[in-house]
């Protein structure tokens, strides 16, 4: 049987206190990501943009994919680019999302 830390023979013995130190500092989800992407803030009013990928004759060897981005009606960000690589609509589904983020006001909600 494994012993419990808090058994008194347990909690003398330096390995076993290093131990303890060390779960201790150990960090839960929620702080690990705020660590890493800083802290989330959701008081922003909420951006809505469309985002679809698509392919012309998959699976050919003359499969083209695009992908478009809507911010809205005549909104100067409104997009469409060709898809580099691989022609899926797969790819050209996610190439739009990737657009879209890149182009998105990092200060604000989406």
């Amino acid at each position: 049987p494994v012993a419990s830390l808090t058994e008194p023979a347990m909690q003398s013995s330096p390995l076993n206190a290093l131990l303890e130190h060390v779960l201790q500092c150990v960090e839960d989800d929620a702080d690990v990501l705020a660590t890493l992407y800083g802290p989330v803030f959701c008081d922003t009013d909420p951006v809505h943009v469309y985002t679809d990928g698509s392919c012309l004759l998959p699976g050919t060897s003359r499969a083209r994919a695009g992908a478009g981005v809507y911010w809205g009606r005549n909104a100067d960000r409104n997009t469409a680019a060709r898809v580099p690589g691989l022609q899926t609509s797969s790819r050209g589904e996610l190439y739009a999302v990737l657009v879209a983020l890149s182009m998105a006001d990092p200060l604000r909600s989406l």
